[in-house]
């Protein structure tokens, strides 16, 4: 890409997100010590065999999906996004465990792009967190990104979502 320009950057947003991807993993490390207490080490609790062995594969199976899922939302949260100037690429960089994975696509794969305002209304919350959702043709899921972020190159991000 001649000359990518920035458009988008998750900023403080980042450092929350890579905090629960490490607190998802302590869990899944969390999960396989209970796991291996709850059915190898403890004998004197009043449950079966069947019923702890149970129980540990249900902390272990918590542990899976938390970590599991959160490892496939960090390929798909969008810290930095860059364009060239005449919109014909886009670089998207995700979350990785490690670092950040960046990739490229031309700007026709770009099957849409849509806003969601993210509101959550409780009795004693309204909580806002709008995204974008943006789908890659031939891709199951969207790739988000999160609005709470920078928008440097204002312009230049409205002509991208507006071309998909």
């Amino acid at each position: 890409m001649n000359n990518p320009i920035l458009v988008f950057h998750a900023g403080a947003q980042v450092g929350k997100f890579r905090f629960l991807l490490y607190f998802s993993l302590a869990c899944l490390v969390g999960s396989m010590v209970a796991f291996y207490w709850i059915a190898f080490v403890i004998e004197e609790v009043e449950l079966t065999n069947q019923e702890r062995w149970l129980l540990a594969l249900v902390v272990l199976a918590l542990g899976v999906a938390f970590f599991g899922g959160m490892l496939i939302y960090s390929h798909r949260y969008v810290v930095w996004l860059w364009v060239d100037e005449q919109l014909r690429e886009v670089d998207i960089e995700t979350v990785a465990l490690f670092g950040g994975r960046v990739r490229r696509f031309n700007v026709e794969e770009l099957a849409s792009i849509k806003y969601d305002a993210g509101e959550l209304r409780t009795y004693y919350h309204h909580i806002r967190t709008p995204y974008l959702k943006l789908r890659v043709s031939g891709q199951r899921l969207p790739y988000v990104v999160d609005l709470q972020g920078y928008i440097p190159e204002e312009a230049l991000f409205d002509k991208l979502v507006a071309k998909s």
